[in-house]
């Protein structure tokens, strides 16, 4: 080292001596200035050191599960069942009530067809009775005629069943023949089933002649109940 190099190290230490002088002249008393070695070490260790106040972590916050809603099921509303407004039951036919057709026998092998359309309310019994052609009937000899035809004839007929023989009637009605009015009587039994009628046309003719009776056997037609 030579004298110049000595002489700027003294110069230097001596400034450096004097730096340090005022620096302890202007702190307050009892107060102790760190280095700068010091401070740089301290600021190097808090730099370095974790702080000990811990980090606050985000806490994951929990997303509350909808809370299913009671949902009442739909029920089917029972209807109440309908009553149907009562029908009137079916009274049973009266017995006469109907068509019945058959043959009615005549004197001498003659016969005709014979129908008898009835209607019955309650007793009474109305209709209409029909007779072909075909039919002779004997009224007696002399001034009565003898043999005579009964032209074809359609008449009314009405009469009364009976409480205590509802299967039984009687009516009377009057035709013609040969110009003379005769009472013409139908006299009808029906069978237990309502199905079969009996007859008897009976002709009142004068009353000095001879009143014939003639047989009939009816059935009840399919149309006529």
């Amino acid at each position: 080292m030579n004298a110049v190099t000595k002489y700027r190290l003294i110069l230097g230490l001596l400034f450096m001596g004097f730096l340090s002088g005022c620096i302890t002249i202007v702190q307050e008393p009892g107060t102790v200035t760190p280095s700068p070695v010091v401070i740089a070490e301290a600021t190097a260790t808090l730099t370095a050191e974790p702080s000990d106040t811990p980090t606050p972590t985000s806490i994951p916050t929990e997303t509350p599960t909808p809370t299913p809603t009671d949902t009442p099921t739909p029920t089917l509303t029972s209807v109440p069942t309908r009553t149907p407004p009562p029908t009137d039951t079916p009274q049973p036919r009266p017995p006469f009530d109907g068509t019945f057709e058959g043959t009615i026998l005549g004197d001498g092998g003659s016969s005709a067809s014979l129908s008898l359309e009835l209607l019955q309310e309650a007793e009474a019994v109305s209709g209409t009775a029909t007779i072909a052609d075909g039919l002779s009937v004997n009224v007696g000899g002399g001034f009565c005629g003898g043999v005579q035809s009964v032209p074809a004839s359609t008449f009314a007929v009405s009469g009364q069943t009976s409480p205590s023989d509802p299967n039984h009637i009687e009516t009377i009605s009057t035709i013609t023949v040969n110009n003379f009015p005769i009472d013409v009587q139908v006299v009808a039994d029906l069978s237990d089933d309502g199905q079969e009628m009996t007859v008897q046309v009976i002709l009142n003719t004068l009353i000095f002649c001879l009143n014939p009776q003639l047989p009939a056997t009816l059935e009840r037609t399919p149309d006529g109940g």
